[in-house]
C-alpha cells in the first residue's frame, strides 16, 4: 500500500507499506518522495477515479466472499495544511459519501485520528482503491507507481499485471 501526502512546501511524500497483508499495523517504514506535479503519480490517481464505478460494481457484489479487502486512499486535510493520502478499509458507500476505517496510522491528520478510526468523507477525495480476489491485489494505481520507481515486480507484492480486473473473473 502506499500513502502520499501533500505538505505545505508542496513536495509529496510516500509511503511504501507491506501489501501482502493490508492494513495490518505494522510499523511504517521510511517515506519514498514525490514531486507533487509526477505526470505518472498523477496519471495513477486520475485512473483510479476514472474507474471507480468499476471498483464500487466489485465492492457491492462482493457477497460472495472472493474478493476481500475492500479499500480506498482518501486526500484527507492535513491539521498543517496540505493533504495526507491514507488507505481506509471500506464499511460502505452511499450518495458519494463513504464511510471505513483508517488503514494505516495517520502522520498528519491530528491527534484525534489514528489507525482504525473511523471516518467519513466524500468520494470526491478518493484517489485510489484496491481488493484483494484470492492471493492477487487489484487497483493500487499509486502504489504500482511506487513499485516501479523503485524497480520491483508488482508480483513481488501480489499486485495483478493490470490494475483493473477482467469480467470474465
Amino acid at each position: 500500500m502506499s500513502r502520499i501526502s501533500r505538505g505545505a512546501g508542496g513536495a509529496v511524500a510516500a509511503v511504501l507499506l507491506a501489501l501482502a497483508v493490508p492494513a495490518c499495523g505494522q510499523s511504517d517504514p521510511p517515506f519514498i518522495d514525490v514531486a507533487e506535479d509526477d505526470a505518472a503519480m498523477n496519471a495513477a490517481m486520475d485512473e483510479a477515479r476514472a474507474s471507480l464505478p468499476q471498483f464500487w460494481s466489485r465492492f457491492d457484489a462482493r457477497g460472495d466472499g472472493a474478493r476481500t479487502d475492500f479499500m480506498v486512499k482518501a486526500g484527507m486535510p492535513a491539521a498543517g495544511g496540505g493533504v495526507e493520502h491514507i488507505w481506509v478499509d471500506l464499511d460502505g458507500h452511499t450518495d458519494g459519501q463513504v464511510k471505513g476505517r483508517l488503514a494505516n496510522q495517520p502522520l498528519y491528520l491530528g491527534a484525534d485520528l489514528e489507525y482504525g478510526s473511523p471516518v467519513e468523507f466524500s468520494e470526491a477525495i478518493v484517489s485510489d482503491w484496491g481488493y484483494s480476489n484470492g492471493d492477487v491485489l487489484y487497483g493500487h494505481f499509486t502504489t504500482r507507481v511506487l513499485i516501479a520507481k523503485q524497480g520491483d515486480s508488482l508480483g513481488d507484492y501480489g499486485l495483478s499485471p493490470t490494475p483493473i480486473e477482467s469480467e470474465i473473473n
